[in-house]
C-alpha cells in the first residue's frame, strides 16, 4: 500500500477517484490525500466551473523520481490540503497515453529547457500549460504550488496568454509540416554525424547520461549490412562490446537496464523497460549475424530467456516494466557485495567472480558492487588459460548459481500492464531471434503472443484496437504507434514463417490505422486519435524518434515492407505522402528519425539481408550456408504465373538472372543454375529460358585476402508474368559464411 496514513485497523486513510482506473501507476496514487482525477472530461469541467488552474502530474509506474515525489510530496498532507484548495489535479500515465505526454512534454521542455519524469504541469481549465518542470523536492513544490495560486488569484490574464503562446509554440511542433522531398545525400550525412558524436574510449554515440540509442543502432548496421566500412564497424562493435560487458547489461539475468548515469556503461538506471529488451534484442541480433561473433549470440540469448522467463503473463505476451527500486532503495536487487558473492558460490569461485568482473570491498555503487566485464571475454579465457568454450560454460554455471541466489532477495516492483505497442515489439524480436539463433522456442512465443493480442486487443465487429491490458481485460484505445507496432510484428512472422495469416492481418490493421490516425491534408500519422471530451491543444503528429521509433517511422518502414511483399501501390503511395511530410524535420537533423532512415534506405535499394523479396512479393530469396566450406544455395521462390529470365537468355535485350559479389572481400568461383524451361508467352513471339516455381541456385566463393567481412552478394533478376515485365531489380543478399 502507497501510503503512510492509514486507520486505527490498518486501512488507507484516504481515497481518491483512481480507485477505478486500470492503471498499475495509477493505483500507486489512490490512497494519496490528494484529490486525483484521471484524465478526462470530468476534471476539466470541474476545474471550468471552479475557475482553478490544474495540476496535471505525468509519470509511469517504474519510474524512481515518480515514487520519491510521491512520498515526499504526494502521500504529505499538507502539500495535499494545498492542491486539493487551490487546484484541480490530474494523473496521468504516459504509458497509457502517450499521446497526451508528449503534447505537456514539449511545452516543459519549452518552459525549462529539458524534460523527464515525473513530469509537473500546470493548466488552465481549457488545459493549456503556463509552467511546468519535473521533480521538485518538497520544500520547493510546496513554494511553487502557494506562488501559482497566489498569480492565479491575481493575475489570472497574464497566465492565460503566457498558456495561449506556448500552446501556440507546441502546435507549431507537433503540428503536421508542410510536404517536402529528402535531401540528397542524408542517409550519408546521418552515417558522418553519427561518426562524428563517436565516443571511441567509451563506445556510444553520445555523451553521460548514455542511452543505448536503438534505433540508431540498428540504422548504422543497415548501412554496414550494404556497404563495408570499417571505421563504422569498429565504431559499432565496440559499442556494442561496452554496453554489453557494462552495468548497464544484468550480468545475472541477462536483458538490459534503461541507460547508463555515466559515460563508462557502469551505473545503470536500475529499472528495466521492455522496449529496451526489444530493440538491442533486434541490435545484438543483426550484429550477431553480420559477425558471426558468439558474444552477440550469447547477449541474445540472455535477453530473450529473460524475457520469457521473467517478464511473460499467463496469456504469453510481455509485461510492461520493472522498478529501479526494491526495498525503497535503488539498485539493490542487482548489486552484490565479496561476502554475499562467497554466500552464494562458495570461496573458490566468488575469488574467481571478483577477479573477472572487478569486484571490490569498497564496491563501486554506495558500498556494493555493480557487477561487469572490464576485458573482454577473449582476453580473460587467454588470462585465465581457458579454452572459449570452457569460459562460456563456467560463466554460464555461475550466473545461474547468482541468480538463484538473487531470487530469494525482495524483488523490484513489476509493472504487469501490457501494452500492444511494447508487446507487439517483442514479438518482433523475438521472431527475428528465432531466426538469427535457430531457436523455434523465440518463434512459438512470438506466433502465442500475436495471437492474444489479436483474438483479445482488437475487436474485429467494431474494427478497434486497444491499447492496454490489465487482469485479462484489454482497455484506453490504442495510439498510432500501437497499429503501427503490431503491424510491424505481424510482417515479421510473415517473414519468418511464410504464413500468409500474418501477412493479412498486417494489411487488416493498416486499413485501420490509415481510417482513424491518416492526415488526409498534410500525410503521415496523427499519434491519438481525435478527442471529443477532453481539450485538445494540437492533435500532435510525432515524426521523431524518441526512446522508441516514433509511430510515423514505424509507419514508413511498414508500408514499404507491405508494398514490396504484396504490390499493393496504394502502400507505396501512403509511404511517399508519410516520407513528404516528415522530410522536412528530417532534412534538418537526420539523427532525428535514424528508424525512419533505414526504411528510407530500403525504399531506395531493397531490404539487405538473407531473405529479400523481388517482383512487388511474387518472389523471394534466402541464401543459406550449404555444409561444405563456402558453398552457398540461393533459394528462390516464384509465384505461379510468374517467371524469371534463366541465366542465358535467347533474346540480348533480355536481362539474364545474375549473381556477383557486392564487394571486394568476396569473389564468386562458380555458380550452378537450375535447367531453365523454353515457354512462349502471349506478348513474346519468340521462345523464352526462364526460371518458375522453386528453383536454387548453388555457388561457391572464396576471400579475397584477409577480409573477415561477410558475404555480400548481389542477385539481379526481372520478373514477368504472361502480360508484361517489370523493370529488372538488384537486391543485397548477406550471409555470415564462417
Amino acid at each position: 500500500m502507497h501510503t503512510q496514513h492509514l486507520n486505527s485497523d490498518g486501512s488507507p486513510k484516504y481515497v481518491n477517484a483512481l480507485i477505478t482506473e486500470d492503471s498499475p501507476y495509477l493505483k500507486q496514487h489512490i490512497h494519496n490525500p490528494v484529490n486525483w482525477f484521471p484524465w478526462g472530461e470530468e476534471a476539466f469541467a470541474r476545474a471550468r466551473a471552479e475557475n482553478k488552474p490544474i495540476f496535471l502530474s505525468i509519470g509511469y509506474s517504474t519510474c524512481h523520481w515518480c515514487h520519491v515525489m510521491a512520498r515526499e510530496s504526494f502521500d504529505d498532507e499538507h502539500i495535499a490540503q494545498i492542491l486539493n484548495r487551490h487546484f484541480i489535479s490530474i494523473k496521468v500515465d504516459r504509458e497509457q497515453h502517450p499521446d497526451i505526454d508528449e503534447i505537456y512534454m514539449t511545452g516543459v521542455q519549452l518552459i525549462s529547457g529539458g524534460g523527464g519524469w515525473p513530469m509537473s504541469n500546470f493548466l488552465t481549465p481549457d488545459g493549456k500549460p503556463f509552467f511546468g518542470g519535473t521533480y521538485y523536492p518538497p520544500q520547493q513544490f510546496t513554494g511553487l504550488l502557494q506562488r501559482v495560486a497566489e498569480l492565479w488569484r491575481n493575475n489570472e490574464e497574464r497566465l492565460r496568454v503566457d498558456a495561449d503562446a506556448i500552446s501556440g509554440r507546441i502546435n507549431q511542433l507537433l503540428a503536421a509540416s508542410e510536404a517536402a522531398k529528402i535531401s540528397p545525400g542524408v542517409l550519408e550525412q546521418a552515417v558522418a554525424t553519427a561518426l562524428e558524436n563517436y565516443d571511441a574510449t567509451e563506445g556510444g554515440f553520445s555523451s553521460a547520461p548514455k542511452f543505448p540509442n536503438e534505433t540508431l543502432l540498428l540504422f548504422l548496421l543497415d548501412q554496414l549490412r550494404r556497404e563495408e566500412n570499417a571505421p563504422l564497424q569498429d565504431a559499432l562493435e565496440h559499442t556494442l562490446h561496452k554496453m554489453a560487458r557494462g552495468g548497464l547489461y544484468d550480468q545475472v539475468g541477462g536483458g538490459f537496464h534503461r541507460y547508463s548515469v555515466d559515460s563508462h556503461w557502469l551505473v545503470p538506471h536500475f529499472e528495466k523497460m521492455l522496449y529496451n529488451q526489444a530493440l538491442l534484442a533486434r541490435v545484438y541480433g543483426e550484429a550477431y549475424q553480420f559477425t558471426g561473433e558468439a558474444f552477440y549470440a550469447t547477449v541474445l540469448r540472455e535477453t530473450l530467456d529473460y524475457v520469457l522467463r521473467d517478464m511473460r503473463d499467463a496469456n504469453a505476451c510481455f509485461y510492461s516494466a520493472t522498478d529501479a527500486d526494491s526495498e525503497e532503495e535503488e539498485g539493490v536487487f542487482f548489486v552484490w557485495t565479496p561476502q554475499q558473492l562467497k554466500s552464494a558460490l562458495g570461496e573458490s569461485d566468488a575469488q574467481w567472480v571478483q577477479r573477472i568482473y572487478s569486484v571490490t570491498e569498497q564496491g563501486n555503487f554506495e558500498g556494493s558492487n555493480i557487477l561487469h566485464l572490464p576485458h573482454g571475454y577473449k582476453e580473460i579465457a587467454a588470462r585465465e588459460q581457458l579454452t572459449d568454450e570452457q569460459l562460456y560454460q563456467r560463466i554460464k554455471k555461475i550466473k545461474r548459481q547468482l541468480y538463484q541466489h538473487r531470487e530469494q532477495r525482495v524483488h523490484p516492483l513489476r509493472d504487469e500492464k501490457i501494452i500492444t505497442a511494447w508487446s507487439a515489439m517483442m514479438i518482433t524480436a523475438m521472431a527475428q531471434g528465432a531466426v538469427a539463433l535457430s531457436d523455434k522456442r523465440y518463434l512459438q512465443a512470438a506466433r502465442q503472443c500475436a495471437q492474444y493480442l489479436y483474438q483479445h486487443h482488437w475487436d474485429e465487429q467494431h474494427k478497434q484496437l486497444w491499447r492496454i491490458g490489465w487482469q485479462g481485460e484489454a482497455s484506453v484505445a490504442a495510439a498510432q504507434e500501437d497499429y503501427a507496432y503490431f503491424i510491424e510484428a505481424q510482417i515479421a512472422l510473415f517473414d519468418a514463417t511464410a504464413d500468409r495469416q500474418w501477412l493479412t492481418r498486417a494489411q487488416q490493421l493498416t486499413d485501420q490505422m490509415i481510417v482513424v490516425f491518416w492526415d488526409a491534408g498534410q500525410g503521415g500519422f496523427y499519434t491519438g486519435t481525435k478527442s471529443t471530451t477532453t481539450p485538445t491543444i494540437v492533435r500532435a503528429k510525432s515524426t521523431s524518434d524518441g526512446a522508441i521509433p516514433s509511430g510515423n517511422s514505424v509507419a514508413l518502414r511498414i508500408l514499404d515492407q507491405l508494398w514490396s511483399r504484396t504490390g499493393e501501390f496504394r502502400y507505396r503511395e501512403y509511404y511517399t505522402k508519410t516520407l513528404a511530410a516528415m522530410a522536412q524535420g528530417i532534412n534538418r537533423y537526420p539523427l532525428s528519425a535514424t528508424y525512419a532512415l533505414t526504411a528510407i534506405s530500403n525504399h531506395q535499394t531493397g531490404e539487405a539481408g538473407d531473405l529479400v523479396y523481388f517482383a512487388e512479393g511474387h518472389i523471394t530469396a534466402r541464401l543459406r550456408r550449404d555444409d561444405e566450406t563456402n558453398h552457398f544455395t540461393l533459394q528462390l521462390a516464384i509465384d505461379e504465373g510468374w517467371h524469371i529470365n534463366a541465366d542465358k537468355v535467347l533474346q540480348k535485350e533480355l536481362i539474364p538472372t545474375g549473381v556477383s559479389a557486392a564487394d571486394r572481400g568476396w569473389r564468386v568461383d562458380q555458380l550452378v543454375f537450375p535447367q531453365a524451361d523454353e515457354v512462349r508467352l502471349d506478348f513474346q513471339t519468340m521462345p523464352l529460358r526462364v526460371l518458375q516455381g522453386q528453383a536454387t541456385i548453388a555457388g561457391l566463393v572464396s576471400r579475397s585476402g584477409d577480409s573477415s567481412a561477410p558475404l555480400r552478394l548481389l542477385l539481379t533478376l526481372q520478373a514477368c508474368d504472361n502480360s508484361h515485365c517489370l523493370a529488372p531489380q538488384t537486391r543485397i543478399l548477406i550471409l555470415r559464411m564462417g
